[in-house]
């Protein structure tokens, strides 16, 4: 594996969580701005938290998939030549 592919992969990887992360934050935004919810308040509320953990294991697992997927196309190029 070139190291520029690499690095690709690893920035790929650390980008990913963060846009799950964003997406999720925006959603909760919208489901607790519902201006019908006045009187149902105190019935729940939603509560979103991603620890560096939880973003260590988003980037370990973003990180496998990505070399997953390039020993795949490695192994069908070397079956196709």
């Amino acid at each position: 594996m070139k190291l520029r592919l690499l690095l690709a992969g690893l920035g790929i990887s650390a980008a990913f969580p963060w846009l799950v992360y964003f997406i999720l934050l925006g959603m909760q935004a919208k489901f607790q701005t519902q201006t019908n919810d006045f009187q149902y308040h105190d019935s729940y509320f939603m509560v979103m938290h991603v620890g560096w953990t939880g973003y260590a294991i988003c980037f370990l697992a973003c990180f496998a998939l990505f070399l997953i997927g390039y020993a795949a196309y490695s192994l069908t190029r070397k079956v196709k030549s």
